[in-house]
């Protein structure tokens, strides 16, 4: 932490990160104009306090653009170094209290997975705790980092008259221990030497160089100034991320533009949350990690899955009211084809109700279900009666037939028909208890679905629709909270799991 009384060891600090700029540091775009720097406002509330701005994955993608590759053979002692991207630490038992909610001991984290994980813990923004890795020690950027920039990453604890204290030593004790005195800041603004309102802020550690006045418009600037007590001079600016004069300092200016460069304005509208609509896709029904992650439309949509092109391989479509917007592959971005059908309070299901091997809508209004046989609007291609109106119903090929039929459930009983008409079932299984989420899937690759259930984190995979209700496989994938789809993501024939949030 750069309390007020420690002026001259950051002046060397942000020296040293300049000198060593062309050896360990990434050579930056300098695509922001210093020039543009705001001393009263550095950076907005709203980006600052943004802790939704990343996702864990999302800072680890971030963090493997920045060093492609490692250089520890640049170092001495090679073997010591590692760069922040497979950079990983034991996280320390933190208690929850008014600035932060807390943070699990012993697990081990990568960096990314803590930076997170104290992003969300403390309300303060991923893209901030990452500019100040930056700004502080060089990390995000340094292809051969040696082990003290860990141990000191977010400058916290080490006055200028002292030596660091070492209860703070270690990136995570670090991390967090910065992103709470922010929201000490916060908290207590009257208890610092910088608010909001009109302040007298030196040059830099040289205090002949003098001051001027800086009226601060909102609490995260403040808390930028009291961590690093100097605004830059029209030098300091003027050289852009290089070195000004000798009344020059660096740290609120490197915070500037490292955020402009990296992320946007400091002081723009945050960039849309990617909370709610965030998919982690595994690949297989024995891992617990997810094979590929992509955002995609709003966290308010209700999201399905299905193959609507015939590839063979699954992939989104979200509803809003009776819009549907579908993505023929697993990226963000634009939809790639958008229908209306039906109501707004139709109850939807998808499947390949024909054999073509696309899959296409139907909508269900009490024990009535309204099919099609194509992603096109307009009158239903059949429509059907079955079961009753209380019925929870699930959609499946369950002989192998290339055709998805319903079954509909009644507790922990399931009642299959394998053609789209009424009548009595074709056959029923029990599986379950009544409390349990249902899915459905071909977790084999035999060309017939079955079923699942989830309980909380957990998965209990069947693999045929006879014989005792014990699972065949049980999966532990995602989060309680997660919201969970099914589909053949990577086209091998073979249905796993999505998690959403």
């Amino acid at each position: 932490m750069r309390k007020s009384l420690r002026p001259f060891a950051f002046l060397v600090v942000s020296i040293i990160v300049f000198c060593i700029g062309l050896a360990g540091v990434n050579s930056q775009a300098q695509a922001a104009d210093a020039t543009q720097f705001n001393a009263g406002e550095i950076i907005s509330d709203a980006n600052f306090y943004d802790s939704d701005s990343m996702t864990a994955a999302e800072v680890q993608t971030f963090l493997n653009a920045k060093v492609p590759t490692c250089k520890p053979q640049l170092d001495s002692d090679p073997s010591s170094i590692v760069c922040l991207k497979n950079y990983t630490a034991t996280t320390v038992a933190k208690s929850k209290d008014s600035y932060c909610n807390g943070y699990t001991g012993g697990v081990k984290q990568t960096a990314a997975q803590i930076i997170d994980g104290v992003a969300r813990s403390c309300g303060v923004s991923q893209k901030v705790l990452l500019v100040l890795l930056q700004k502080e020690n060089g990390l995000v950027t340094h292809v051969d980092p040696s082990p003290w920039r860990y141990t000191t990453a977010m400058g916290f604890g080490c006055p200028d008259t002292a030596a660091c204290n070492s209860q703070y030593y270690g990136f995570f004790n670090q991390t967090y221990a910065a992103a709470r005195q922010y929201k000490l800041y916060k908290a207590n603004p009257s208890d610092y030497q910088y608010r909001i309102g009109n302040n007298s802020i030196y040059w830099s550690p040289t205090l002949s160089c003098g001051s001027s006045v800086v009226k601060i418009v909102n609490q995260a600037t403040a808390g930028l100034y009291n961590y690093t007590p100097y605004q830059p001079n029209k030098a300091a600016l003027e050289a852009g991320y290089g070195t000004g004069n000798s009344c020059s300092s660096y740290g609120n200016r490197n915070f500037f533009l490292y955020y402009s460069d990296w992320f946007g304005s400091p002081t723009g509208t945050p960039a849309p949350s990617t909370v709610g609509r965030t998919y982690y896709f595994s690949n297989s029904l024995t891992s617990s990690v997810a094979s590929s992650v992509v955002v995609y439309g709003a966290a308010t949509d209700a999201v399905y899955s299905g193959d609507w092109n015939g590839d063979g391989k699954d992939t989104l479509v979200v509803r809003r009211g009776n819009v549907y917007y579908f993505k023929d592959s697993l990226t963000g971005g634009q939809a790639d084809e958008t229908l209306v059908y039906g109501k707004d309070s139709d109850v939807l299901l998808i499947g390949d109700w024909n054999g073509d091997g696309k899959d296409t809508l139907a909508v269900r209004r009490g024990n009535v279900y309204y099919f099609k046989d194509s992603l096109t609007g307009g009158q239903a291609d059949e429509t059907l009666v079955y079961g009753k109106a209380t019925d929870d119903v699930v959609v499946g090929d369950w002989n192998g037939d290339g055709k998805d039929t319903l079954a509909v459930r009644r507790g922990g009983t399931y009642y299959f028909k394998n053609s789209l008409t009424g009548g009595v079932a074709d056959g029923s299984f029990a599986y379950g208890k009544p409390s349990d989420v249902v899915l459905v899937g071909d977790w084999n690759g035999d060309g017939k679905d079955t079923l699942a259930v989830r309980r909380g984190g957990t998965y209990y995979f069947k693999n045929s629709l006879t014989g005792s209700g014990e699972a065949d496989e049980v999966l532990v994938y995602g989060r309680s909270t997660d919201s969970v789809l099914v589909g053949d993501w990577d086209g091998n024939g073979t249905d796993t799991l999505a998690v959403r949030r």
